[in-house]
């Protein structure tokens, strides 16, 4: 209405303009305009009145022209203009200027001086147009408010929880809408209070913003004018929910058979209320399609949203291995026939033997503490390779490894104490896991306390309690740490050795207890003299890598852990870094390391910064040997690996090992391969062992705690060695030295050198 309200303002105005531009038109075409009669005669009168209005000027048109007097207008007969035609204005001329006629007396017109044309006057200038000012932008709040359905309708209606929003009102103010600035005439026909949810959103804006029509999560589409909202249930608004539904929905179901023995798979389609029929399935290379047609009954019908009836989800029976099936479906317009056509990949008919059960064992290994990581066993009883996944918990860490058919060893962090592994069996995943506390790590650092004395005519005494890994020291319930313990009565000092939580010692045991005496004072037997051993190295063309141990006295030097006399020593690779360590002699009397003797060296050979003129003599050829000793009633099996002239690098179940005796769990498989380093060669020799260590075959009796050896290596790597067999005499000297009174302990720091 109001757009033809406009249209017809505007035909007015056409029209008014028209009648306007006739007139002018008119007064354009009188070149001559009728003259008064001179004579007073009286004419016949034709017209519907006798009298007329007029207007009079004086002066020249477009020059000086003006009214006549200020009694304007007046009025004249008809009769009394010539050639006067009835219609005005009708301009003619006197003796005195223009006149023009503007409408007959009638006594309803009662013009005045305004109702005149204007004097046409001399031109006027054409005013120049006083520039408008842009006008200050003034801000605009408005509220807007969107109605959605709720993805989850048991959960509050929300941003996150909405399907597409609908704008349904919107406002200018900040006062939030209101269930009463809500009818429900605003409400969609399809849209009830249950599961429905409101979005209130307030703008700030300069008139530059519009409403979207629509809101889809997460995409908000309204921008920076936003700056406050708010979400409601729409039963907020509408006190009671409600139900538009005024036909039963029809739904439909498929079930998927996988393929069996002989047979293939199916796909059938089922629901309530219908009736389903379907053609045969089409096979087209690697995929199946199949065709369904149902008819809603009992006056039910099918929705056309697919957020509704009928749902079509994968069900149970698609094979693991297959495509997600793919649905297309059309309904017909009144909502009673559905047709859906289903396609998925095909699958063979399975085969009818049963499949071979892949069957992984997974235990934790015992291994010597201290151990810088956990050991872990899984048995493969499959005859080929099996892929598993692992995870390590309070590490959380995890991964993929392939267990070969047999024995497989791998190592996790110490922090590692729950190990899982997943695996599929041929018919499902299956999982195994193993807590490190089904098997404590064995505290194989064995220890013995040797009576010693610090004479030079005092009774006191010192000794040396080790530092080992999961072992905490008592002198009765007094808890003492490891170091030197000086005692200054002479006499019997017992010690104990308690296992700390995941540790135990061989053949089961917590707990230790080690007794010895503290003699009386006796003289000493020797001055007390300070030793301080060097080592050079160096690498020329002749020698290759050359390394120069001091002739020392009181000393015993050893290389890539080998005792050695030699004093000079040549041929190693430019990139093999051998280790020196030097100990005292314990047959010397009175020889010390003074404090910050440096008694460990790890050798890195410089590159030269000449070229060798003549050919590298030949590779040194290096021997590498492993022996074993066998596992006996008070002793678990060793092996060690040693090679006199260095040169080589150990690998133990694939970890790089040092050289050395180590420590075999009863009942272990131990592999063992021997490389050589750059600038080294072996010949005609096994590099490989695979040893085994069985439980022994020889009834043991229960027997008293020995007298065990303290192994001076270092601790770490006696996390899984032993130590080699000369290191058990090193470590009676290297606890104490007694002269003149005092006590000197001698240790053994690690430099680079």
């Amino acid at each position: 209405m109001l757009r033809k309200r406009i249209l017809a303002v505007a035909t007015a105005t056409v029209l008014a303009l028209g009648m306007s531009v006739g007139g002018a038109g008119a007064a354009l075409a009188t070149t001559e305009p009728p003259l008064v009669a001179e004579s007073g005669e009286q004419r016949g009168n034709q017209w519907p009145h006798n009298q007329v209005y007029i207007c009079k000027y004086v002066g020249t048109p477009g020059a000086n022209e003006r009214f006549r007097d200020a009694n304007q207008p007046q009025t004249v007969g008809t009769n009394s203009i010539t050639g006067f035609t009835g219609t005005f204005p009708a301009p003619f001329a006197d003796r005195h200027g223009r006149t023009i006629a503007i409408g007959y007396v009638d006594g309803a017109f009662q013009p005045t001086v305004a109702d005149c044309p204007q004097p046409e006057g001399p031109p006027q200038p054409t005013p120049t147009p006083t520039p408008t000012p842009t006008p200050t932008p003034t801000e605009v709040l408005e509220v807007g408010m969107y109605i959605y359905e709720k993805r989850d309708p048991a959960l509050p209606a929300s941003w996150p929880n909405s399907l597409e929003q609908r704008l349904v009102l919107s406002k200018t103010g900040t006062d939030w809408f209101t269930p009463a600035d809500f009818p429900s005439a605003f409400l969609p026909v399809d849209i009830c209070a249950g599961g429905w949810g409101v979005q209130q959103d307030k703008v700030r804006h300069f008139g530059d913003f519009t409403w979207p029509a629509t809101l889809l999560y997460p995409d908000m589409r309204i921008g920076p004018a936003l700056y406050e909202w708010r979400h409601d249930d729409l039963l907020t608004f509408l006190g009671t929910d409600c139900d538009l539904t005024t036909e039963p929905l029809a739904s439909v179901a498929f079930t998927f058979t996988p393929p069996a023995c002989d047979a293939a798979q199916t796909v059938s389609m089922n629901g309530d209320p219908i009736n389903a029929t379907a053609a045969e399935p089409v096979v087209d290379g690697n995929t199946i399609t199949y065709t369904f047609a149902a008819d809603a009954e009992n006056g039910a019908v099918f929705g056309d949203d697919p957020r509704n009836a009928p749902l079509f989800s994968p069900a149970a029976g698609v094979p693991a291995d297959s495509t997600a099936p793919s649905f297309t479906w059309d309904v017909s317009d009144n909502f009673t026939t559905l047709t859906v056509v289903v396609t998925l990949d095909t699958v063979d008919p399975q085969d009818c033997a049963p499949p071979e059960r892949i069957v992984l064992k997974l235990t934790y290994m015992q291994e010597c503490a201290p151990d810088p990581d956990n050991t872990w066993r899984v048995i493969n009883e499959y005859s080929e390779p099996v892929e598993f996944r692992w995870e390590a918990y309070r590490t959380d860490r995890g991964g993929e490894r392939t267990a070969q058919p047999g024995v497989n060893i791998f190592t996790t962090d110490r922090g590692s104490e729950t190990m899982k592994i997943y695996w599929f069996d041929g018919v499902k995943e299956t999982e195994v896991q193993v807590t490190k506390a089904a098997g404590n790590d064995i505290i194989c650092n064995e220890i013995d306390f040797v009576d010693l004395t610090l004479a030079c005519d005092t009774n006191t005494a010192s000794f040396v309690v080790p530092d080992v890994e999961g072992v905490t020291w008592f002198f009765g319930e007094t808890e003492v740490e490891p170091g030197t313990q000086v005692v200054a009565v002479a006499g019997e000092i017992e010690l104990e050795a308690r296992a700390s939580a995941g540790y135990e010692f061989p053949r089961q045991q917590k707990t230790k207890t080690f007794s010895f005496d503290v003699a009386a004072a006796t003289e000493c037997a020797a001055d007390p003299t300070p030793v301080v051993p060097t080592v050079e190295s160096d690498f020329t063309c002749d020698t290759l890598g050359s390394i120069e141990l001091s002739d020392t006295p009181g000393v015993i030097w050893t290389v890539n852990g080998q005792p050695t006399e030699q004093l000079s020593l040549s041929g190693f690779a430019l990139t093999s870094t051998p280790t020196v360590e030097v100990s005292l002699d314990p047959e010397v009397a009175g020889a010390f390391f003074p404090e910050g003797t440096t008694t460990e060296w790890t050798i890195e050979f410089e590159e030269p910064d000449f070229i060798c003129d003549f050919d590298f003599p030949d590779l040194p050829i290096v021997d590498a040997m492993v022996s074993t000793t066998p596992v006996t009633c008070d002793a678990a099996g060793t092996f060690t690996l040693s090679s006199p002239q260095g040169g080589v690098q150990w690998f133990v179940n694939g970890v790089e090992r040092s050289a050395g005796t180590y420590t075999a769990i009863t009942g272990s498989t131990v592999n063992i391969e021997v490389v050589t380093l750059l600038g080294f060669g072996i010949e005609d020799q096994e590099t490989s062992w695979t040893l085994t260590f069985p439980a022994s075959t020889v009834l043991c009796e229960s027997t008293a705690l020995p007298t065990l050896a303290f192994d001076d290596q270092e601790l770490p790597t006696l996390a899984v060695t032993g130590a080699s067999g000369m290191l058990g005499t090193l470590g009676i000297a290297a606890l104490l030295i007694t002269l003149t009174g005092i006590g000197v302990v001698a240790t053994r720091r690690r430099v680079e050198v």
